[in-house]
């Protein structure tokens, strides 16, 4: 009787643990399914979804002349897609897809959009939902103000009118500040984007407008007269920007990281902040840190060519030098050896003999005098 439970036992066991391996494998097939739907659904179907702003110079905005998207940000989601084309080995299109700061998250769960790129900030709360790239741009949230506004500091913003588009990290901050008393506004106003808030800030509704620096200056330069804009030198947070994707995607969460990576190595990340953030656009390949880096190692070749010149001439010029001294001094002291003490030494120039042949000179006049009065006893 115990012999037969102890086969069932061990029967039940093998049956429990072989159920569990089977399960197991299952999950790794699943997790590995999932982790690659992203990539498997681009490859698939030929074109990456990509989800822009179309207000938010200089990262993504709407060009209504050349209709369609512009930016920092459009320029590295059509990098990608080549990126993406080469490793593939297929032809990878971009399709385009306009989100606002509402429903960009929605847009990436709900698998609307493969990835969002613009300028969003990273947060934990965000991060809990989906997932992010790498960071690749810093930015600070601040405030724009009209130039002649006497606003200057944080302080200054008390008792006033403060817009910031909804759904933002800005926001956010913003509201942090009017709960910790670091801040009373007088009434903070939501808009659904950045326009509406920087007409409002123009008509005089609002007196400053919140939101990143770099998206403020992106605002202020596309107005007809900038000059009459400010933008405040502090900040209330700050904000890393990253791209946003779909959990459990690794793949191609990877493949975004190392893209990123590439271009910055390439120059290509230098080029496309030239374009859209630089002082002058892009009309080559050759970026502002390309030219610093470029500047630096033909500088550094000149160094080393002029020093091994300076080095091969000292070595030309004393060599000679001393071999002339050497000749000399060896000519002195064989007259000396041989008792040649009268012979006169014509000492023309300290460059010339140098301070030895100075010395001898010195200890044959002294030999010479004592030679004399030994002579005169």
């Amino acid at each position: 009787m115990n012999k037969i439970n102890q086969k069932g036992d061990f029967r039940m066991r093998k049956s429990f643990h072989l159920t569990g391996c089977i399960a197991f494998i299952i999950l790794l097939l699943c997790a590995a399914a999932v982790a690659d739907e992203t990539m498997d659904q681009i490859a698939n179907t030929g074109k990456i979804r990509i989800g822009w702003r179309a207000n938010s110079p200089p990262f993504a905005f709407f060009d209504n002349n050349a209709n369609q998207h512009v930016g920092f940000s459009v320029d590295m989601g059509y990098y990608i897609a080549e990126l993406l084309s080469e490793s593939l080995g297929k032809k990878i299109t971009v399709e385009p897809v306009t989100v606002t700061s509402q429903n960009r998250l929605a847009f990436v769960k709900e698998n609307k959009i493969d990835i969002e790129m613009g300028s969003t900030s990273f947060t934990k709360s965000r991060n809990e939902e989906v997932d992010f790239s790498i960071f690749f741009f810093f930015s600070e949230t601040t405030f724009l103000v009209p130039n002649a506004s006497p606003i200057k500091t944080l302080e200054d913003l008390n008792g006033k009118k403060i817009g910031a588009t909804k759904d933002t990290s800005n926001l956010t901050a913003l509201k942090t500040k009017q709960e910790d008393k670091t801040l009373t506004a007088a009434a903070i106003v939501e808009f659904d984007d950045h326009p509406p808030g920087f007409k409002a800030l123009q008509a005089g509704k609002i007196d400053a407008y919140c939101t990143d620096r770099s998206l403020l200056e992106g605002l202020r330069i596309k107005t007809p007269n900038p000059e009459e804009w400010r933008i405040l030198d502090f900040a209330i947070a700050y904000d890393p920007y990253a791209f946003m994707m779909r959990e459990n995607n690794s793949d191609f969460r990877n493949f975004v990281n190392n893209a990123i990576v590439w271009s910055i190595r390439t120059g290509k990340y230098y080029e496309m902040y030239d374009k859209w953030m630089g002082t002058k656009p892009v009309k080559k390949l050759e970026t502002s840190s390309q030219k610093i880096r470029q500047t630096a190692i033909n500088t550094n070749i000149i160094i080393v060519a002029v020093s091994i010149i300076l080095i091969i001439w000292l070595v030309f010029f004393y060599g000679r030098r001393l071999t002339g001294r050497i000749r000399y001094l060896s000519n002195v002291a064989d007259r000396i050896s041989v008792g040649e003490l009268d012979t006169e030494i014509q000492v023309t120039s300290k460059d010339e003999i140098g301070e030895l042949a100075e010395s001898i000179a010195r200890m044959q006049d002294s030999l010479r005098l004592s030679l004399d009065r030994l002579r005169r006893k």
